[in-house]
């Protein structure tokens, strides 16, 4: 079991952190907005973006919850209701696995893939068939 070191504030960002990996990414609210542009056919009033997966997945803060932007699958859905529901998904393996994709994370780090101030995108998504 790989153990990920996980900070949550809520009036901050959420860091993740296994051994030298970085599992999330904070822009500026110009850069999150340019790169929600495509995104705007969903309902994104009143959500702010709070931190991004390295695959691009955006976690967002409301009044009612946190919200994930599955880019992947294009779904925009609530799974948590409260910050440290968010939190306790996030410390576990499933969790960081499902919402931060963090096995394919680490295997592009290890195979020398620099993100920069970028984030991973697949060739061709697994939403047209492309492979994961």
């Amino acid at each position: 079991m790989r153990r990920l070191s996980v900070g949550f504030w809520v009036k901050g960002p959420l860091v993740c952190v296994l051994r030298q990996w970085n599992l999330t990414r904070a822009f500026t609210a110009e850069q999150y907005a340019r790169g929600l542009e495509s995104w705007r056919w969903l309902d994104l009033a009143g959500k702010a973006p709070v931190f991004a997966s390295l695959f691009g997945d955006v976690f967002f803060r409301a009044p009612d919850g946190f919200w994930w932007l599955d880019t992947l699958e294009g779904t925009l859905s609530r799974p948590w209701v409260a910050a440290d529901a968010l939190q306790a998904d996030l410390n576990t393996d499933d969790g960081q696995d499902q919402y931060l994709l963090g096995d394919l994370a680490m295997g592009a780090d290890r195979r020398g893939m620099v993100l920069g101030a970028q984030v991973y995108c697949f060739t061709a998504p697994p939403i047209l068939g492309g492979a994961i």
